[in-house]
């Protein structure tokens, strides 16, 4: 598995901050390029291939590379409303272009709200089904895989689980539907079967976000508490799985000694103490 520094979470914010925060750590790999770091998306609400192209170019120039790039789902073109329509449309062309470059992996969280009356579940569930199903085709297409990131908050997301992340995989099988495993989400909802999971999930584990936390409070980060998930566990169940993909560290503590709020020191530390980690088990 490769340590990676996702883009927007450390250095001035930037990809090029992200680039310098990375060489100086030696680390060669970005993730979550996100849509908006690539040119013209904020006008257009899609990016073209010549955009695409020169960032991939300005990463490799300074010795890295990237494939995970980060999008978001509108609640309009989850739920199949006209305005959703565009949204879809303008999806679809950002896919194709990360298709030709190589960037194969879509990380998105959908957040499907539950309906106040438990009887529509099933009608709600149907339209994300039918989202998820047009998604698919266009990610065969393309040759892109899509790391769905549930959010262990069943009251705010119906994705929340993994029985969830099953029914999904059954209802809309395709090779290109896998998850982003968020190891503190997964342990919010899972707790000890969360290693086992791993072992299920097999190769439909595209992406690992690797963070602790403790059961039932959300998303607080707990990085230097004891009670969260074993991450020698976490590790060796990867590694039976033969993960080769990307991992990174999130939510990180609030770096006290800098500035408030900044994760560069909380990234380093993670970076170090999963290499330190991945040496021993």
């Amino acid at each position: 598995m490769r340590l990676a520094v996702a883009v927007g979470t450390v250095g001035d914010g930037t990809l090029q901050g992200a680039i310098q925060y990375c060489k100086d750590l030696e680390v060669d790999r970005l993730v979550e390029v996100g849509f908006g770091n690539v040119p013209g998306f904020r006008e257009q609400g899609y990016f073209e291939l010549e955009a695409l192209q020169k960032v991939k170019q300005e990463i490799e120039d300074a010795g890295m590379s990237f494939s995970v790039m980060a999008g978001s789902v509108p609640r309009p073109m989850i739920m199949g409303e006209p305005e959703g329509e565009a949204q879809f449309s303008n999806l679809c062309k950002s896919m194709e272009v990360m298709g030709k470059v190589g960037a194969d992996i879509l990380m998105m969280m959908p957040m499907l709200q539950p309906p106040e009356d438990p009887q529509e579940e099933e009608a709600r569930w149907g339209l994300f089904v039918d989202f998820y199903r047009k998604l698919m085709a266009q990610a065969e297409r393309c040759g892109v895989k899509v790391a769905l990131h549930t959010v262990a908050h069943p009251a705010m997301n119906m994705l929340w689980n993994y029985q969830v992340v099953e029914r999904l995989m059954k209802d809309v099988p395709s090779p290109c539907n896998g998850v982003c495993f968020c190891i503190g989400n997964y342990w919010n909802s899972e707790g000890e079967r969360m290693y086992d999971i791993i072992r299920r999930l097999g190769e439909k584990v595209f992406y690992v976000h690797l963070r602790s936390t403790k059961q039932g409070l959300g998303e607080t980060p707990f990085w230097f508490d004891s009670g969260g998930p074993d991450f020698r566990k976490m590790i060796q169940a990867l590694r039976d799985i033969d993960y080769r993909g990307d991992m990174r560290a999130e939510h990180m503590p609030t770096d006290h000694y800098g500035q408030p709020g900044a994760s560069d020191i909380g990234t380093a530390w993670a970076i170090g103490y999963m290499k330190a980690l991945q040496q021993f088990v």
